[in-house]
């Protein structure tokens, strides 16, 4: 029997409404698909069954291994007797000794190592080392499958990275031959349980193997905000949390377009590339200072210059390209800086910068000015002083005694 023979033998059993989710499913499993469309789907179609659980991974391996198993009871509690009870029967199938009815054993196995156990917990290792096929057989073999498809997802994970069990949960579940309406709550159970960070591989992961499934799942997590939607962060750049905060753009704008709300993923992305620009702009700016250190003027203005490009709205930024500028002496080009901004800033950088700028011009009243406002703002917030900020202030107290010692009468400077 050929692929397409078994199709059209199976499209005449089955509702048509059944056949865009019933089909996909049988497919998912490659071992199992390869024996539907030989000798073996011949066999199960010849059976007549109109009914989807006679499909499930869980009743072609009872089949394959010439277990009696009435399909219209499972999950059966009693399952595991039948591997007793139907021995004779099944060393002579045709077909017991092939991969699928292996499997059926193995999973028989397993479901009846349960009780003993306690819990799947206890099985975690046992289950995460099992064949997909096993794990598609056990699931269709369990009054609560999605439980047993929990720990296993879990299973091995480590931090942020996808856990190793979690392909196999999902091929487990979604070999299963079962409701779409079905599906989308098991997957949903599943995503549940698993930290914000792997949702959205967990998502990709289902996309792959089911992309009809996903956008109504990826809807409702962002409906049940088990992923928190990312407020716009500060002006003000926090390198670690810029970082943190690009992360939880990129994955909910993903969440947004595997949901197919593209315009909502479309904004975050925005967001995402104005954090970066701003968090480059941050690393341009700490290389001048280092390079300033360092003494190297021209490799600081050039990093002053990307700076303000990448993030022109950040006001620290001018201050540098503009005190770079002095120190380049090209006091046109720090005027040019600082003309956006009125002498109401608040920002001690860009008025030390004009207090610099007016001192070299010989205008000592606006630059004692200036500079005093600057030191009054630096000492309101002595926290946000950095390492970097104590050549400005050594410059800035000069110029203040400077500028009082060019106030004095010439006599009190003797």
């Amino acid at each position: 029997m050929t692929s397409s023979t078994f199709i059209a033998q199976l499209k005449r059993l089955l509702p048509e409404a059944d056949w865009p989710w019933v089909f996909p499913a049988l497919r998912q499993d490659p071992k199992i698909w390869e024996m539907l469309c030989g000798e073996f789907g011949r066999f199960a179609i010849a059976r007549g069954s109109t009914e989807m659980k006679a499909y499930t991974p869980a009743v072609l391996a009872m089949l394959a291994l010439g277990y009696a198993v009435d399909f219209e009871n499972l999950p059966d509690e009693n399952l595991p007797l039948y591997a007793v009870e139907s021995s004779d029967e099944a060393t002579h199938s045709p077909f017991a000794g092939t991969y699928l009815a292996q499997a059926g054993l193995a999973a028989l196995d397993l479901y009846q190592r349960r009780p003993q156990a306690g819990s799947w917990r206890s099985l975690s290792s046992e289950l995460a080392s099992a064949s997909p096929t096993t794990l598609a057989c056990l699931f269709g073999m369990l009054p609560d499958g999605v439980e047993m498809l929990r720990i296993l997802a879990m299973h091995g994970a480590r931090g942020s990275a996808p856990a190793p069990g979690m392909r196999l949960a999902l091929h487990a579940l979604l070999s299963n031959p079962l409701p779409p309406g079905i599906h989308q709550g098991a997957l949903a159970a599943l995503a549940g349980v698993l930290p914000a960070a792997q949702q959205t591989d967990f998502l990709h992961q289902a996309f792959v193997m089911r992309p009809d499934l996903v956008p109504a799942l990826a809807g409702s997590l962002i409906e049940a905000r088990l992923i928190t939607t990312p407020s716009i962060h500060p002006a003000h750049c926090d390198p670690v949390k810029d970082l943190d905060h690009i992360a939880r753009q990129m994955q909910f704008a993903e969440m947004h377009r595997l949901a197919d709300q593209p315009s909502q993923a479309e904004d975050l992305l925005k967001q995402s590339i104005t954090t970066t620009l701003r968090l480059q702009a941050h690393l341009f700016a700490l290389s001048a200072q280092a390079a300033e250190q360092e003494g190297d003027h021209q490799a600081a203005l050039s990093a002053w210059e990307k700076a303000v490009q990448h993030d022109s709205e950040f006001p620290g930024h001018a201050a540098g390209l503009a005190q770079a500028y002095l120190n380049s002496g090209r006091s046109a080009d720090a005027q040019m800086i600082l003309d956006p901004h009125t002498e109401e800033t608040s920002h001690a950088g860009l008025l030390f910068a004009r207090a610099r700028l007016a001192y070299q011009r010989g205008m000592t009243v606006d630059a004692s000015r200036d500079a005093s406002r600057a030191a009054s703002l630096v000492s309101q917030t002595p926290e946000n002083i950095m390492i970097s900020d104590w050549p400005l202030l050594s410059s800035l107290a000069s110029m203040l005694l400077n500028s009082i010692c060019l106030a004095r009468p010439a006599r009190w400077q003797n």
